[in-house]
């Protein structure tokens, strides 16, 4: 009786312990089932999983690294920064590139600095800041350039490969990934070998650093653009925002194979008014030779993967003028149908904090492009690109952003009433950017949005738009002309691709797209499809 009695003891307890068991594992399938398929996937790829793989077990990342003593200076740092607590918000995801103590006292032996407090406080949060990606949660496997997303300080960072692959992931081509993928609940963290220092050097300081490219470098101040190329940041709608510019660098050398030796040589070339006027030739050659992006050789070499041809057009800052860069067997061209320039091997990708370098191996004369099929979405402007919540995928989804109506300088609207929150930015995570542009008119109004600069040609042009419910209908209008049938936004809640029909551009140029309401009742677009007709 005695052994049945502890028999039966024995097997209550055992059923106990399987069923904490069973709770304990539904909760965390809950928590991390959605990460469960992206992990799989890396391990498979991954022969030392083991070894690089590591999870934070349902610990947000502040909480996770407070656990291990191997991380507790760099706890401190995130507590004197006052970013501790926000790294343990579970509703918001973050990628963060995170250093142990040894790591962060070589930091503090090459700064000069006793120990963490000696560092002012205005640089170690700016240090901090630039550690890490807030709104999404990056694998190594999404890493291969420039990450998508800035960091908490505004920068971008890029991961590159050296020679060893997966084992030789460099952060801005300083720091070594020795820990990848350790997995908390809201985010994914990356040990990396040292601390990254914030770049601190402009296009302009790293083309005046360089004594080979002295021609440049004169004639950009000639042209009174090196405040520019030194600025960081820009106004837009009385708000600072990062101005970036990549710049097509010539070298000395170049210049000479085209007999200009000197800054004279150059204004010779292109003679006209000084070169402080707005229309000056010398002024818009130089000009040619930015883009206003934050663009690395590999963004640049980026090419739809259902295109025929392997071209797409920037616009350069010159005025309405465009430069194309073209993946020919395997090599990137630039204006390949003008006189084919090629980027200068190990002499691209000079990242700069506001934009980057790239040498190129023949001057760019201002030249036209021939069209290249472009998307461009509605939400591209500069209004809605200063909005804090632009593209932010950790906000909440179908959830709109009035935009500073009278500020704006690339969207305008009308209504009757008239009403300033009739255009909305609209963040809608399953499309195209995780946005799209939110408009309700009412029975009478209509509002227009300027594109970029678009290529003289003819192009087919096709429209996205949101359908759901008994919703409104609009008139498309390019330029004031009428564009195809009217567009009802009524349906079953999908998106609807729409052909609006032909259109000719007999130059470059920017153009106002405008959207009439014809029926009361929201409407959402996301983007237009220009496809040059041959």
């Amino acid at each position: 009786m005695v052994r049945v009695f502890w028999n039966r003891i024995h097997i209550i307890k055992t059923l106990i312990k399987v069923n904490i068991k069973i709770q304990y594992m539904k909760k965390i399938l809950l928590l991390s089932g959605l990460l469960l398929l992206s992990l799989w996937m890396a391990s498979c790829k991954d022969s030392l999983e083991d070894t690089t793989f590591a999870t934070a077990e349902e610990k947000p990342v502040g909480i996770f690294l407070e656990g291990q003593p191997e991380y507790s200076e760099w706890v401190k740092l995130l507590k004197r920064t006052n970013l501790f607590n926000a790294l343990n918000i579970s509703k918001t995801k973050f990628t963060c590139f995170v250093a142990d103590n040894d790591a962060v006292q070589k930091y503090l032996q090459e700064k000069g600095y006793a120990t963490i407090d000696d560092i002012p406080l205005t640089d170690a949060i700016y240090l901090m800041r630039y550690h890490i990606i807030p709104g999404n949660a990056y694998t190594h496997s999404s890493f291969s350039g420039q990450i998508l997303d800035t960091t908490a300080s505004g920068d971008y960072l890029t991961v590159k490969y050296r020679e060893g692959g997966i084992n030789a992931m460099y952060v801005n081509d300083v720091s070594l990934i020795i820990r990848r993928d350790i997995e908390a609940i809201n985010g994914y963290l990356h040990k990396i070998d040292k601390l990254l220092d914030p770049i601190t050097e402009s296009v302009w300081d790293l083309i005046s650093q360089q004594n080979n490219y002295s021609i440049f470098q004169e004639a950009m101040k000639y042209c009174q653009l090196e405040e520019w190329l030194k600025a960081r940041n820009k106004t837009v709608n009385e708000k600072s925002v990062r101005d970036y510019k990549t710049v097509f660098v010539v070298s000395d050398e170049t210049f000479q194979a085209e007999g200009i030796n000197s800054l004279e040589d150059l204004k010779n070339r292109f003679p006209s008014q000084p070169g402080t006027s707005p229309d000056s030739v010398l002024r818009q050659f130089m000009l040619y030779h930015v883009i206003n992006s934050y663009a690395d050789f590999g963004q640049l070499s980026e090419f739809d993967k259902d295109a025929t041809e392997k071209t797409k057009n920037y616009v350069t800052m010159a005025t309405d003028q465009v430069l194309s860069v073209e993946d020919l067997n395997k090599k990137l061209v630039i204006n390949r149908y003008a006189d084919s320039v090629l980027f200068v091997p190990d002499r691209y990708d000079q990242q700069a904090n506001n934009g980057y370098l790239h040498e190129v191996d023949k001057i760019m004369p201002v030249a036209t492009p021939r069209p290249a099929k472009f998307i461009w979405e509605f939400t591209d402007i500069e209004d809605c690109r200063i909005l804090n919540e632009y593209r932010n995928a950790s906000l909440a989804d179908q959830t709109t952003y009035p935009i500073d109506r009278a500020n704006a300088t690339e969207i305008e609207w009308f209504t009757v009433p008239d009403n300033d929150n009739a255009v909305k930015y609209n963040i809608r995570k399953s499309w195209t950017n995780s946005d799209l542009l939110w408009v309700s008119l009412g029975n009478v109004g209509w509002v227009k949005i300027k594109t970029p600069v678009i290529v003289k040609g003819t192009y087919k042009i096709t429209i996205r738009k949101f359908r759901w419910g008994t919703r409104g209908k609009a008139q498309v209008y390019i330029d004031d002309e009428k564009l195809g049938k009217v567009l009802d936004f009524s349906g079953s809640g999908d998106a609807e691709y729409t052909v609006l029909g032909t259109k000719t551009f007999p130059e470059n140029g920017r153009h106002w797209v405008k959207l009439v309401s014809l029926k009361a009742g929201d409407t959402e677009v996301d983007q237009l499809t220009f496809e040059p007709v041959n």
